[in-house]
């Protein structure tokens, strides 16, 4: 995002994609109940128009502080192919 936006400030697409880090398929995925990337707890979309979208600002930083922090939390505990989860030097409490 260019520059301090207040966090009631609604942001286009491209900005929501530098901000979370994922494309604009897979933004508009998180919508589709028939997708395997639905997320109901994604923040809604502010219509301004029939084909104009934005988020607020505050709703997507929110929703980015519930995401889990690694990959032990997103798996939440759990191991993968008999595998657990890979921890990054600096993940652990000292």
């Amino acid at each position: 995002m260019n520059g301090i936006q207040p966090p009631d400030a609604l942001i286009e697409v491209e900005q929501l994609s530098d901000l979370i880090r994922l494309c604009r398929a897979s933004i508009y995925a998180r919508y589709d109940k028939a997708s395997p990337s639905f997320d109901s707890s994604f923040p809604a979309r502010v219509y301004l128009s029939p084909r104009t979208v934005r988020w607020r600002l505050s709703e997507v930083l929110a929703w980015i502080e519930t995401r889990p922090r690694n990959s032990a939390d997103a798996l939440g505990g759990r191991q993968i192919n008999g595998q657990a989860p890979v921890e990054k030097q600096g993940d652990r409490d000292a």
